[in-house]
């Protein structure tokens, strides 16, 4: 004989569901509630259930989100609540849960101790006061969580140290970039863009930067050419600009920034020593593109520019270990094409 199967636990789903109305047990509701076999059975058993921890486990564990979503409704204690919010398996379970929250401090600590960034970020929706939000702000675990609570600060000096903090010292660089993003303190946005040493970092922190003693400053000492250049194209000072892109152009080691320097110089007399006497093709011919002289293109056309009467002897390895001549056709056909577009 095979043991007795309860009536809830049957095949017969009428019949488990007449039993489990029936039943008042707590206890034995919430081995209903895990164990039978049908979700519309363990569904009613969960209306029934009181026991709040219970309801908890099951909406953290359950395998049934609809099953995990009924348990999380059932759950009156903010405290329980705000265990599924931060430990549940599915995610939306954990976003329902954050829904049933309205206590700040109870938002507060899932906005800083969930593990998902987008239950924190519910959190921090429901947020209003503001010792709260800078409680968040200072001390959530998740870097983005931080960001996006820094912004609701009216204490906009205590959100400028929140960016500034991130921006520093954060082990991910995109979530550094985006804290950059929101600081305004020219001071740290200078000393990030000047000292720090992801390039795209200073990258980002420049273009926020409008300081032009600062940018001055880089656009001088900066190593990285193509850091440099976007300080330079924030210059006021026209001439000092004109002046960085030229020792760009003649000192970077990279062609691809020089390339790029030449495209903002103005002066046609050194653009048309660059044709002349640069190493690269590829910087020589975008000098040609640059020109706006069209005595000096007739003069390239005509061949009569220096070194045109010959390729290089003795070709330079570029940046990508490519090596290229400067030949003399491609300069005049490329002086060509500029003169019509003249």
């Amino acid at each position: 004989m095979g043991l007795f199967k309860p009536a809830w636990q049957g095949d017969n789903k009428e019949k488990a569901l007449k039993a489990v109305e029936k039943e008042t047990n707590q206890i034995k509701l919430v081995e209903i509630a895990t164990k039978a076999s049908f979700v519309e059975v363990r569904k009613v058993a969960i209306s029934k259930l009181t026991i709040q921890y219970a309801l908890a486990d099951i909406a953290k564990n359950d395998n049934d989100f609809h099953v995990s979503i009924e348990a999380v409704k059932k759950i009156n204690s903010q405290t329980e609540v705000a265990d599924v919010a931060k430990n549940a398996r599915n995610k939306d379970v954990s976003l329902e849960a954050v829904n049933s929250l309205n206590e700040q401090n109870y938002l507060v600590d899932v906005a800083k101790e969930a593990k998902e960034y987008d239950v924190c970020a519910k959190a921090v929706e429901k947020l209003v006061d503001q010792k709260a939000l800078a409680d968040v702000a200072q001390y959530a675990k998740n870097a983005k969580v931080r960001v996006r609570t820094a912004e609701k600060l009216t204490d906009k000096t205590l959100a400028q140290e929140v960016f500034a903090a991130i921006a520093k010292s954060h082990e991910i660089l995109y979530i550094r970039e985006e804290a950059v993003e929101k600081l305004d303190n020219q001071k740290i946005i200078g000393d990030i863009a000047k000292n720090y040493a992801e390039p795209g970092l200073r990258h980002v922190a420049i273009k926020k930067l409008n300081d032009q003693e600062l940018l001055a400053d880089i656009a001088k000492n900066e190593v990285m050419g193509h850091v440099r250049i976007e300080a330079v194209n924030k210059l006021f000072d026209k001439t000092l600009a004109q002046e960085m892109y030229y020792d760009i152009v003649k000192n970077d080691k990279y062609e691809s920034t020089r390339k790029a320097a030449v495209t903002k110089l103005c002066d046609q007399q050194i653009l048309f020593d660059i044709v002349n006497n640069d190493e690269s093709s590829d910087v020589r011919i975008a000098a040609i593109k640059t020109l706006t002289n069209r005595a000096l293109l007739i003069e390239i056309i005509n061949g009569n520019a220096r070194k045109y009467s010959y390729t290089c002897e003795n070709p330079k390895e570029d940046e990508y270990g490519r090596y290229a001549e400067v030949r003399t056709e491609d300069l005049r056909k490329a002086a060509q094409k500029r003169l019509n577009e003249l």
